[in-house]
């Protein structure tokens, strides 16, 4: 998946684990034609849930863009394994407190097994 400029996703892992999804990262969508774009493929378990957001969740003016990242991962990882897409959100929303200066977009999904019929 292309990343083009925007923050990385991160993947909480079934066992509670969460990494940043950094591969892919390439020029900003809008760049002059002619860029090539790099591309990253990660296998996502199920179980797992993915968390994309805008920067208005991680960046405050009083620190750096590396710890608002590392806090984001610190929250992911503490929340409950079988926390739902909702509940994750709602999570990470509440840590961020009201120093939020920026507009925030957070979208979770979570990879679940099929569903017998």
């Amino acid at each position: 998946m292309p990343n083009a400029g925007h923050l990385p996703p991160l993947l909480r892992r079934p066992d509670g684990t969460a990494e940043y999804l950094e591969g892919g990262h390439s020029v900003l969508l809008g760049a002059p034609a002619g860029e090539r774009r790099s591309e990253a493929i990660e296998t996502l378990p199920l179980g797992s849930s993915l968390l994309l957001y805008t920067d208005g969740l991680v960046e405050r003016r009083d620190r750096a863009l590396d710890e608002g990242l590392e806090r984001l991962r610190v929250r992911v990882e503490a929340s409950p394994a079988d926390a739902d897409p909702e509940a994750l959100c709602e999570a990470v929303l509440a840590d961020a407190g009201d120093d939020l200066d920026d507009d925030v977009a957070i979208l979770a999904l979570r990879l679940e097994p099929p569903q017998p019929a």
